[in-house]
């Protein structure tokens, strides 16, 4: 739970904005509880309410000179006074901790409400001086988080206090929100993620991260219940993660301050102002109308991403349910078959550039045209004009994007400053600057080989109308890359944790992804083929419309939603990295395909079992072969 003193909320709100990275969230919330009740307390101490936290037989409201107790049924029962002490916030483990901002002190309480020890925070540096941003308590365990307005940020961070021990010790270098993570220690959230800390078995500070899960939220208050439930509140909802599974329980018409677990109900706090009380119990709505979805290739995730935003956006505004089938087996060919004869099973579904029969529901016109729809194409143009171009045929809009995938070679600029761009802007170049620094590079080979397919793809053959050359000059260069690709001592590393990469000093990476270039990576074009300008290809998800639905129209208001989004692919949203607007917007190209399915032949040509004439002809009989189908 995330409990900020009253002194500190406005440096806090300062603190905690400098957190936030990537978009935020949608608004919306499809799940509805409906049992809430607001707690009335006396004005008195409501006024001066500023913590809460759960307790064995209710819950406990800190009301700074006093604490309220609060029974399992919602009634305000005794009041205990505290005269001269500001009481900012409370937690409970073995028994009530309370945090007096006044006298600088914790103070452990009996069942009496009684104060039965203190310890003062007080230390040489005087670290306890300034700013209180948490207080948690597991078992006998404290846990403070503090921040200083002053220079000596190593003073910042999370304390434990083994109350026994009366030791302060540092866990965690940053201040910021915790939770109580039933006895093992505590929860903290940090940059969209919420990390667990078992302090029993605590290493060095900054260690005995166990376990974490990420969020996607810019979190001000979270919760942890005794079934590992992570609760918190955002955008005026309140949301449930459990079990790799995220939901929207109940939506509000205001943001509150403070969420905390007690039994079976969640404790909302709204500071100086009001206190609801919400059953975790969520109850689903039921639709007269629903959005009937399928994904084809890569599935619409309802439970993650774009898809489970755009879902709950869609459902608090129009009412109408949306649902994902689940996976009934249908490979791409059976369920454009369906859509051919008629079917109207789904509303909406979604293929993907990745697979190689993609362009067949194109060819077939087994879509909506969206360019009818004004609103959908005034929304499209804040998108990079490739990218819808990759989604029009003959004219017509056939889906909006999500899921773009772009690919771009990041290399470790900090670890090889020498390195020139021109050193970098053809294969040629590209291939001599891995041999001279022991060709230390992120994939394994099959991927570089694809890479390079799908960079040949995008820059000779247009894959959206099925139309493919490899008789070309500029494939036969491929080949020969290829060839000495195959023939080059390269360290390959299939490591996905970027700051660790990073560390090992490899050199370069073909990818999408942004954390490279907050890992200190630089990002460029694709490196040339031909000497002439570069192409980046572009693979992306494609989302169309039955042209069998009775709900078109609805399916258009769901279509609109969508293409609001596209972080990276919208033009106000990649200024912030120039290169990538200039790649987006100058030599993107989308494909389709999955570039892989080369292999045999490719693989035969390097190691001397074909010739360059033998391995074209293997590969266009291939393709001509797999768009007979």
């Amino acid at each position: 739970m995330r409990k900020v003193g009253p002194l500190a909320k406005i440096l806090y709100g300062v603190f905690f904005l400098m957190l936030v990275v990537g978009m935020a969230a949608l608004s919306g919330c499809g799940k509805q509880n409906g049992r809430q009740s607001e707690v009335e307390i006396a004005p008195e101490i409501l006024e001066k309410a500023v913590d809460i936290c759960g307790g064995e037989k209710g819950y406990y409201v800190a009301a700074l000179d006093q604490i309220l107790f609060v029974d399992e049924n919602g009634k305000p029962g005794e009041v205990f006074s505290f005269p001269g002490r500001q009481i900012v916030q409370v937690a409970f483990g073995d028994t009530l901790y309370a945090l007096d901002y006044q006298g600088q002190s914790v103070l452990k309480l009996d069942e009496d409400g009684e104060i039965a020890e203190e310890y003062a925070l007080e230390n040489p540096k005087n670290v306890f001086s300034d700013t209180f941003v948490d207080f948690e308590a597991a078992e006998s365990n404290v846990y403070l988080s503090v921040i200083r307005r002053a220079t000596e940020a190593t003073e910042e961070g999370v304390y434990v206090l083994p109350w026994q021990e009366k030791k302060l010790t540092k866990i965690f270098s940053e201040a910021v929100p915790l939770a109580s993570f039933g006895e093992e220690g505590v929860c903290i959230y940090q940059n969209g993620e919420i990390i667990a800390y078992e302090t029993s078995d605590r290493r060095e500070a900054d260690g005995g991260m166990y376990t974490s899960i990420a969020t996607g939220e810019v979190l001000g208050s979270f919760c942890v219940d005794e079934n590992n439930a992570y609760y918190y509140c955002t955008d005026q909802k309140v949301i449930r993660e459990a079990e790799g599974q995220r939901e929207c329980l109940h939506r509000m018409d205001t943001d509150y301050d403070v969420i905390a677990s007690s039994g079976d109900t969640l404790l909302l706090l709204k500071r100086f102002e009001r206190l609801t009380l919400v059953t975790k119990a969520a109850e689903k709505i039921e639709y007269d109308e629903t959005l009937q979805l399928y994904g084809v290739g890569t599935a619409f995730d309802l439970s993650d991403g774009t898809h489970r935003d755009l879902k709950e956006e869609f459902e608090t505004e129009f009412g109408v349910g949306v649902e994902r089938e689940p996976d009934i087996g249908m490979n791409q060919e059976t369920f454009l078959t369906n859509l051919m004869s008629g079917s109207d099973q789904y509303d909406l579904y979604r293929f993907t550039g990745m697979n190689p029969d993609s362009f067949y529901f194109v060819k077939n016109h087994a879509y909506v045209d969206l360019s009818s729809d004004e609103e959908i194409v005034d929304k499209l143009q804040q998108w990079y004009t490739p990218l819808v171009e990759g989604c029009t045929y003959q004219g017509e809009i056939f889906a909006v994007p999500s899921g773009v995938t772009v690919n771009l070679l990041y290399y470790n600029y900090r670890d090889y400053p020498g390195l020139r761009h021109e050193d970098l802007s053809t294969w040629d170049s590209f291939l001599d600057v891995l041999e001279r620094y022991g060709g230390k590079v992120q994939f394994n080979r099959i991927r570089l080989q694809s890479v390079l397919l799908e960079q040949y793809a995008a820059t000779c053959c247009d894959t959206i109308n099925g139309e493919y050359d490899f008789d070309t000059p500029t494939f036969r260069k491929v080949l020969q890359l290829l060839r000495r690709i195959d023939q080059m001592e390269i360290r390959y590393n299939e490591n996905t944790e970027y700051q660790e990469l990073f560390a090992e000093d490899y050199l370069f990476q073909f990818d999408n992804m942004m954390p490279y270039v907050e890992a200190g990576w630089e990002f460029l074009p694709m490196p040339s083929i031909n000497g002439e300008v570069s192409v980046s290809p572009v693979q992306m998800g494609y989302n169309v419309i039955n042209p069998n639905s009775e709900k078109q129209e609805l399916a258009m208001e769901y279509m609109s939603l969508l293409a609001e989004m596209g972080q990276y692919a919208r033009k106000d949203t990649a200024q912030q990295y120039p290169l990538l607007a200039d790649i987006f917007e100058n030599r993107a190209k989308c494909i389709y395909g999955n570039y892989a399915e080369y292999g045999d032949a490719l693989d035969a040509y390097c190691n001397g079992e074909m010739t360059e004439d033998e391995a074209v002809e293997a590969i266009e009989e291939q393709t001509r072969r797999r768009m007979q189908q």
